[in-house]
């Protein structure tokens, strides 16, 4: 079973989250979320990428694999 989703949660509404593929260009972007958003990742291929949450004034990068 594969799950195409990302649920990301927050203690304060996330305003923008931005997915980056490994050589750097954004393939996604979504804007006003709230606290508690699932990241539908069904039309991104597999692979490694890159996520980035703004929260506040605050941004955060992590790195998911798309199987």
């Amino acid at each position: 079973m594969r799950n195409d989703v990302l649920n990301l949660t927050a203690k304060e509404p996330i305003s923008q989250i931005s997915i980056y593929n490994m050589l750097g260009r954004e393939i996604k972007r979504v804007n006003d979320i709230g606290t508690s958003f699932p990241l539908d990742l069904n039309d991104v291929p597999a692979g490694a990428y890159y996520i980035r949450a703004t929260i506040g004034d605050k941004s955060g990068t992590f790195k998911i694999l798309k199987e």
